[in-house]
């Protein structure tokens, strides 16, 4: 009998240890391409390269691990790619913005901040509308003054109309609000031209 009892005991906690493993969770994976209109010197290319590394992981923050951009192709001199990058030397795509997208790509600012990027993506990937109109949220990366780098649920939207996750998940029913944990890795590659 005792032996019975051991075996039993050493059984529970050996499935008890395994269900305590986290275990990897699918996410979407997303390949993207970055234009680089004007001619791009090996340290401007650089410089990107370093702040799209830092933009993807907090992209991973803000989808809370459900969205990774894994690879990411910067091109210079050319007009076609997911991401457009113009005025390489400003924070701003033009004039008026520092960011801007139309359909299904996304204008930036050579020295765009990380929370632009997050933005515009929400806009590109879940057609987020902003929330930087009053009344505004300001628990949302779509009301990008703030420096936030999530999505407003219904607990935290302050702004009209529904929150930004419960947008999101209309698109993704099957996603989970949760901790992201630590971001894939992001393959970067630049071609000089």
């Amino acid at each position: 009998m005792r032996i019975t009892i051991a075996l039993a005991v050493l059984f529970a906690q050996e499935s008890a240890r395994k269900a305590e493993t986290p275990r990897p969770r699918a996410y979407v994976e997303v390949k993207l391409k970055v234009a680089v209109r004007p001619d791009a010197t090996a340290e401007q290319l650089e410089k990107l390269k370093d702040r799209f590394e830092r933009a993807a992981k907090r992209w991973w923050e803000c989808t809370e691990g459900h969205m990774a951009f894994t690879e990411i192709r910067i091109v210079d001199r050319t007009e076609e790619g997911d991401v457009i990058v113009t005025n390489l030397d400003s924070t701003h795509c033009d004039r008026k913005a520092y960011g801007r997208t139309v359909g299904e790509r996304v204008y930036l600012g050579g020295r765009f901040p990380i929370v632009t990027f997050c933005h515009e993506m929400g806009h590109r990937w879940f057609g987020l509308p902003d929330e930087y109109d009053d009344p505004k949220c300001g628990n949302c990366v779509m009301e990008p003054w703030k420096g936030v780098f999530e999505f407003c649920d219904g607990g935290n939207h302050t702004a009209r109309g529904a929150d930004c996750w419960s947008r999101i998940l209309k698109k993704h029913p099957d996603w989970k609000r949760s901790r992201p944990g630590e971001c894939p890795p992001v393959k970067i590659s630049v071609e000089d031209k």
